[in-house]
């Protein structure tokens, strides 16, 4: 069936999708239905396999909001965010993408490690995909992750 709705798009006080904040109201650890609250539904899921079962995860993509979640199969919590180059919404440390290393290094500090086209923040789970020193992209882990994103990024 169709839904329909009376109320008006565009007014803000009606708009469904909340302002989303990585690191404010969304963050890793958090439940994957706390995230679709904020998100609205998903509408693609792939599942990723892993070495073995407790290592399969899914992914779940919002391309219009630049942001994927990935999670493992056997849990309901965010496992990891994935920020896009066209990224709708909001760091809670004030960086976003566009933001210039040295905007970076005064929100979060000096990384860990750093190369021409990544800053590594391992402490926070934070690694900030640059290129032309500006901000591109973002991966967030939770703690010790295990995702296998996780292990491409802390190879340093």
């Amino acid at each position: 069936g169709v839904i329909s709705s009376d109320k008006k798009v565009g007014s803000p006080e009606n708009n469904n999708s909340k302002t989303f904040v990585v690191g404010g109201n969304l963050k890793v650890g958090m439940t994957l239905s706390q995230a679709f609250e904020i998100l609205g539904t998903p509408k693609f899921i792939n599942v990723i396999r892993g070495g073995n079962p407790s290592f399969d995860s899914i992914s779940i993509k919002y391309l219009s909001k630049g942001i994927i979640l990935h999670a493992f199969t056997n849990n309901t919590r965010i496992e990891a965010l994935e920020v896009l180059p066209n990224f709708k919404g909001e760091f809670i440390e004030g960086v976003n993408i566009g933001s210039k290393i040295e905007d970076l290094i005064k929100a979060c500090g000096i990384p860990k490690s750093m190369e021409s086209f990544i800053a590594r923040y391992p402490q926070k789970g934070i690694y900030f995909s640059l290129d032309n020193k500006a901000v591109v992209s973002v991966q967030v882990f939770s703690r010790n992750s295990k995702i296998l994103n996780s292990r491409l990024y802390q190879n340093e």
